[in-house]
């Protein structure tokens, strides 16, 4: 990841002309969808990636597995309960917010299918991330032609847990164990080791 007027970009997805991505950082302001500068901070941010703010398509993310293909009769809109966005269409700016969650970005670079997926802890629970990229499989895209990039969210150095939930993760999900470390008597989750799992 780089970082350039105050945008953070992968490198694998910076390599494409067609595609336009990036991370916000602070120097926009808030992007919170309850602070009262959020029209005038995503404009800003829309203004820095020369895109049109009222094209982006964001999401009402309640911590689902549902996700939404987006086209432009979406422009300017939340999609309700909703934490993943698919687009095939050209000039269709997908957004997800986060904070402690994890964002990952899909593109099909065959297909140009683009997602943005909103996944914490209840999200890689359901199986977002398994869900989009069935999503973009059943319109044909193959597995290998999907490049991946994870975003900035809370590390495992820092995600604290209950032993309830960590107990549940392995009860569902076995293979979770390795992401469940403990130190100083506490719990801790590796929220990217587990999106990089599923992926």
């Amino acid at each position: 990841m780089r970082k350039s007027n105050n945008i953070l970009f992968f490198d694998n997805l910076s390599q494409f002309d067609s595609l336009i991505h990036g991370f916000s950082t602070r120097s926009f302001g808030s992007m919170r969808p309850s602070h009262p500068d959020i029209v005038y901070s995503l404009k800003k941010f829309a203004a820095a990636l020369k895109i049109d703010s009222q094209k982006i398509v964001r999401m009402d993310q309640v911590h689902s597995n549902t996700v939404y293909w987006a086209t432009e009769k979406d422009w300017d809109h939340e999609i309700e309960k909703t934490d993943g966005l698919l687009s095939e269409e050209k000039n269709v700016f997908l957004g997800v917010i986060t904070a402690d969650c994890v964002p990952v970005l899909l593109y099909d670079q065959k297909k140009r299918y683009v997602s943005a997926v909103h996944a914490g802890w209840r999200g890689l629970y359901n199986e977002i991330i398994k869900e989009a990229v069935s999503q973009m499989i059943q319109k044909e895209s193959d597995p290998k032609d999907i490049l991946v990039g994870i975003g900035p969210c809370i590390r495992a150095c820092c995600y604290n847990i209950p032993e309830d939930r960590a107990k549940m993760y392995v009860e569902k999900f076995p293979d979770w164990r390795p992401f469940i470390s403990e130190r100083e008597d506490k719990l801790f989750f590796d929220l990217v080791g587990v999106a990089t799992n599923q992926l």
